[in-house]
């Protein structure tokens, strides 16, 4: 995508690195497309992907800052485009009362050490507090002072959704399920299969806040209960 994007903006300031043209046999970049492609994209099949050419209609807009799903991008319009945003949309969406740099860093999507910065940042400002428990700072945005502040009522703030974490678990159970080899299994192996790819996911997910059961179904019993953690998951991003 960066390589499409520096094709097609020659001032987007970015580079893009990746596999040396025609590198390699080209795979399908969405699995289950069916139509033929007879015009491959250049940028993705630079990376060994196809995908039918793609070509930008200039129809985009600014992002509705007022919509919930966009407060991000009014959290970068107030602290810009950096840690403090990010740190910032996650203190006031995830639903706790206090969390750790670790839990924060990985919501937000920045380095630890980036995290921990901008945190003590605002912290100086005020604007966050922090707790000390044992050896670990706990942080805690002031809902109704950032909503005062944001001019909206505290419980109109929106949730936060762990979408790196949850969408990292569903990526590998469509690649599980997309394989020919899954079905070829007995339903006694598929099942035991399906036991080992939870155990795998089951932290992404939990961290995501969808529950997965420790279940004590042996064999292909199992198979009930992956499908009911495959439900919770669904249910996470709808």
């Amino acid at each position: 995508m960066l390589t499409w994007l520096v094709r097609r903006g020659p001032r987007v300031r970015l580079a893009a690195k990746g596999a040396a043209e025609g590198a390699g046999e080209a795979l399908p970049l969405f699995r289950s497309a069916s139509t033929p492609i007879r015009e491959p994209d250049e940028a993705f099949l630079a990376h060994g992907l196809l995908r039918a050419r793609i070509e930008p209609r200039g129809n985009s807009q600014p992002p509705d800052t007022s919509l919930p799903v966009n407060f991000g991008f009014r959290l970068r319009h107030l602290l810009g485009v950096g840690a403090r945003a990010e740190v910032t949309r996650v203190l006031l969406g995830i639903d706790a009362p206090r969390v750790s740099v670790q839990v924060v860093a990985e919501s937000a999507g920045y380095a630890k050490r980036n995290v921990h910065k901008a945190l003590a940042s605002l912290v100086a400002a005020r604007v966050v507090d922090v707790v000390t428990l044992g050896n670990e700072h706990r942080f805690s945005a002031p809902r109704e002072r950032w909503a005062a502040l944001l001019e909206m009522p505290s419980s109109e703030l929106p949730s936060h959704r762990n979408w790196p974490a949850v969408l990292l678990a569903m990526r590998r159970l469509s690649r599980w399920l997309a394989d020919p080899g899954t079905e070829e299994l007995s339903d006694y192996m598929r099942a035991s299969a399906a036991r080992q790819l939870v155990e795998e996911i089951a932290p992404w997910l939990q961290f995501a806040g969808v529950p997965v059961a420790d279940s004590a179904a042996s064999g292909a019993e199992y198979w009930d209960d992956f499908v009911s953690t495959v439900q919770g998951a669904l249910r996470a991003i709808s």
